[in-house]
């Protein structure tokens, strides 16, 4: 999905005849799966050229670090983010274990 705005800076341009568009691509993709009788949530996204990851345990308080996790701008490349994501899913890692795992992940891939 394309979104196309107008920030506050472009309004004012327009004003003068000058317009400038952002554009920025969000792509998201979002796995559930049940372990120990927890449901995790895995949550890939797109924004700004990098992916990030999220991970919480559903029906929990997220304030506690034992129960969400958000990794921002791990990665720019496509594969790479989908397979971490999926690398994560099979091994139905908890959110306390994602920093670690990103860590991990991109050491053995450098």
């Amino acid at each position: 999905m394309i979104i196309l705005w107008y920030n506050k800076s472009a309004l004012n341009q327009k004003k003068r005849g000058v317009v400038r568009l952002q554009r920025q691509y969000l792509k998201s993709k979002t796995v559930k799966v049940e372990s120990e009788n927890v449901q995790l949530v895995y949550h890939l996204f797109f924004s700004n050229t990098y992916y990030s990851i999220e991970c919480f345990k559903e029906g929990y308080d997220r304030q506690e670090p034992d129960n969400y996790s958000l990794v921002e701008d791990f990665t720019d490349d496509e594969g790479e983010a989908e397979d971490f994501l999926y690398q994560l899913v099979k091994g139905k890692v908890f959110p306390i274990h994602i920093k670690d795992m990103v860590d991990d992940y991109l050491t053995m891939n450098v």
